[in-house]
């Protein structure tokens, strides 16, 4: 019998293992959020020829916009639209406001993107110019926000433009700069693994940032009913208040208006089958660089992490920017209880004693409305500003019931946001 090697492997394999090819599984969340950015800057979609990480995560969230079968297997979650795929569908969790209208009696569960970016940016201009009243008791702190829009010219469905920033262009050629410089350094050196894995990794994701950064968004704006009442109303999120004052025309556009992104036909061509493709070199790219990167010297390794390590930052410099503001930059009487549906969603106790309290409140207010129909009908339909709900609550109110409502309302001049 012969004798049996105890060293079946060579001491010094040629083939080897180790956690430098796992890199490509780290960054993914950066190297989204910067590819969410490629219809936001101009030029962007051809700045994307470098050598990033997150390659696989990026396989698999962009896969979701291919409808064919061939690709099903390889994305099996659920086909998404590509505003949902582009983060355009509204806050973390797909939130956004609701809406009642105070003239139309229109209620809405949930808005969309455009009424989510119209109330944070309102909100945040409203905290500049914040004030409370002295508290009398401890309550939920509540802020409430009044806006007056301005007319607009509807037209078609309108592509926004987009931005030129030349930061983002000259931290995008840096690393361009920065991959194709390890990819030379490293074919001098006359490792041609780290110089075809490099080489790979930039024509992947530059790929990928030209298709998927074709699109262009779009904003479909939606004509309202012909001669429709005022499209005064309340919205509401996240237990913050908003009180739309303006044309139906003008509301209309923020709570039923719709964000998308259109791209050309080529991309749309036998269900997103180019998506498809190039997520697919995404995710051969880092099985490739996964076993052949280990089998690079110790300086090819150097220059591949080096060349990870500046695309990563980039993405994050990317990622960086408040992309509702970014996207904002892009884009820039009903009877039937509509009264007792506003009064609901600011006090929303329904205990025996509020239910009274209400009760009082909107007998008294709708004597008011009718005995001022005919010089203020169309004043009355909601409470407009803050001077005419203390008119309304000394005259009416107070006078009958101070003594269980003294300190409901205190000032509320003093505690209404301005924007």
């Amino acid at each position: 019998m012969p004798p049996i090697s105890q060293n079946v492997l060579p001491q010094h394999p040629r083939f080897q293992l180790n956690s430098s090819g796992l890199a490509g599984f780290f960054g993914g969340d950066e190297a989204i959020a910067a590819m969410n950015t490629t219809q936001c800057y101009k030029v962007r979609r051809y700045m994307g020829f470098y050598n990033s990480p997150g390659g696989f995560r990026m396989a698999k969230h962009y896969g979701r916009l291919a409808k064919s079968r061939i690709w099903r297997g390889f994305y099996p979650d659920v086909y998404l639209e590509p505003h949902e795929v582009f983060s355009l569908d509204g806050g973390p969790g797909k939130m956004c406001p609701d809406f009642l209208g105070a003239r139309t009696g229109v209620v809405m569960d949930r808005t969309g993107h455009l009424g989510y970016l119209f109330f944070k940016k309102m909100r945040h201009e409203a905290d500049k110019n914040l004030t409370c009243v002295k508290k009398t008791r401890k309550t939920k702190p509540v802020k409430v926000t009044i806006v007056k829009l301005g007319g607009i010219e509807l037209k078609n469905d309108v592509l926004c433009p987009a931005l030129i920033r030349y930061d983002v262009l000259l931290v995008n050629a840096f690393t361009i700069l920065a991959s194709l410089a390890a990819s030379i350094v490293s074919g001098l050196s006359k490792d041609w693994y780290a110089f075809y894995l490099i080489l790979l990794g930039i024509i992947a994701h530059g790929v990928a940032c030209f298709i998927l950064g074709s699109g262009s968004i779009k904003v479909n704006l939606v004509p309202p009913p012909s001669k429709s009442p005022p499209g005064d109303g309340l919205m509401t999120m996240e237990g913050d208040i908003m009180i739309v004052l303006g044309e139906e025309k003008e509301v209309f556009q923020i709570t039923r208006g719709s964000i998308s992104v259109e791209f050309p036909a080529w991309v749309k061509w036998n269900g997103y089958f180019v998506v498809g493709a190039c997520c697919l070199l995404l995710m051969l790219q880092l099985l490739v660089q996964l076993f052949l990167i280990p089998q690079a010297t110790l300086f090819g390794q150097i220059l591949f992490l080096c060349s990870f390590g500046v695309s990563f930052l980039c993405n994050t410099y990317l990622s960086s920017f408040d992309k509702e503001d970014l996207q904002r930059m892009t884009l820039e009487d009903k009877d039937g209880g509509v009264a007792e549906q506003l009064f609901n969603r600011l006090l929303p106790n329904q205990t025996p004693e509020w239910k009274v309290f209400k009760k009082d409140v909107l007998d008294a207010y709708d004597e008011t409305v009718e005995l001022d129909a005919q010089t203020r009908s169309s004043e009355r339909g909601t409470i407009g500003c803050s001077l005419d709900a203390v008119a309304f609550y000394n005259a009416v109110y107070r006078d009958t019931k101070e003594d269980t409502a003294h300190d409901i309302v205190s000032k509320p001049n003093e505690c209404l946001q301005a924007v």
